[in-house]
């Protein structure tokens, strides 16, 4: 399909730009397709409705989601191939809104390097021996701050 052939490509550039998310969400006529880049949200393509929704599901169907279910909540992964070497892993996340139309996010989550280290040297140790034992540990902070990298590194 062109359409899928043409997001793949699309996909490539946003990993290429290191983006965060990837929205798709529908408006009145369409759905506009964006990344989040540094913290700035940009505007990438429109799509039809019907177009949009092609999309959706073929995401959901590679990140094994419910295809035919459009107004719970989903979230899915996959790992996505990239041309550059390692693969990308992605978290999608999907809603329905009052219009029964579907938006879904992506997030890119990029394998660490070595060099990947937290701000204070024995914050790393403490993580990992609160992680052996029972309870909630919470992570916060603003954006682009690490949180997801240091849970997934964990």
């Amino acid at each position: 399909m062109d359409l899928e052939r043409n997001f793949t490509k699309t996909l490539a550039t946003a990993i290429d730009q290191r983006a965060s998310d990837l929205y798709l969400l529908p408006r009145e006529r369409a759905y506009q397709l964006l990344t989040l880049t540094s913290g700035k949200l940009e505007l990438i393509a429109q799509y039809s409705l019907a177009a949009g929704q092609q999309l959706i599901s073929y995401l959901k169907y590679q990140a094994d989601m419910a295809v035919s279910e459009h107004r719970r909540p989903q979230t899915g992964a996959l790992r996505w191939p990239h041309h550059q070497g390692a693969p990308i892993d992605l978290r999608l996340s999907t809603v329905g809104d009052y219009r029964g139309q579907e938006s879904l996010v992506v997030r890119f989550i990029y394998r660490l390097t070595e060099q990947y280290q937290l701000m204070v040297p024995d914050q790393w140790t403490t993580l990992q021996a609160a992680c052996q034992k029972r309870g909630l540990i919470l992570f916060a902070g603003p954006m682009g701050s690490g949180k997801t990298t240091t849970m997934y590194r964990l």
